[in-house]
């Protein structure tokens, strides 16, 4: 949301420059510049609209991401790969009864891709209380979570009160650098991918098991 609130900000202000620039006769003149000149102005407007577009896809949020995040190994970092590219082609395809077939064959694919996870790294996405559980969310990639259950209920995999990692996810917040280690879910084969429900954006995440957690 913040996002496209400051790209709005962004086009504001463009368009007042524009209009600046055609009350003072500005574009007026491009005619009379040089080559150089014109190819200068080209290579700018360019420049602004990749700027634009970059920051509207969320490629400086991405970027800022990498720099927070632990150094990933891998083997983490070809699982997040060939999940995102999974997820375009699955958001691409043509929307028929047998979508959802597929995104359960999918998943269950992936949980088959993973040994036991050891030491991966990630940012805190979420974390809150359920009852005296908790629910924890750690994204390992630019669209890819890896998660607890959301709520309660039969086969839930929430962290429990008792549990040795109870403690160190009960300090957690969100945004914080962790190191983890578990294994995937696969009580429930649900489908991976889900929208959020502020901005419609698509996301994998995959239900996990958390056995070890610690900030990095």
């Amino acid at each position: 949301m913040i996002r496209f609130f400051v790209f709005g900000m962004l086009g504001l202000l463009l368009m007042a420059m524009a209009i600046a620039s055609a009350s003072h006769d500005l574009l007026g003149r491009i005619p009379d510049m040089s080559l150089r000149g014109k190819l200068a102005l080209l290579a700018c407007s360019v420049l602004l609209g990749s700027a634009g577009w970059f920051y509207a896809d969320g490629g400086v949020e991405y970027l800022m991401w990498v720099c927070r995040v632990p150094a990933r190994l891998a083997a983490e970092r070809q699982f997040v790969s060939r999940i995102e590219r999974s997820m375009h082609r699955w958001s691409t395809s043509k929307d028929d009864g047998n979508r959802e077939v597929s995104c359960r064959r999918e998943t269950a694919q992936f949980i088959q891709l993973i040994d036991p996870v050891i030491d991966w790294g990630g940012t805190v996405a979420t974390v809150y209380r359920v009852g005296t559980k908790a629910v924890l969310a750690v994204r390992i990639g630019r669209h890819t979570l890896l998660r607890t259950s959301y709520t309660e209920g039969l086969g839930a995999t929430l962290i429990e009160p008792g549990s040795g990692l109870y403690p160190q996810v009960a300090a957690l917040q969100a945004g914080d650098p962790v190191r983890f280690s578990g294994a995937p879910a696969a009580r429930d084969v649900t489908c991976i991918y889900e929208r959020n429900r502020f901005d419609d954006e698509l996301s994998a995440a995959l239900l996990f098991d958390f056995l070890a957690i610690r900030t990095d």
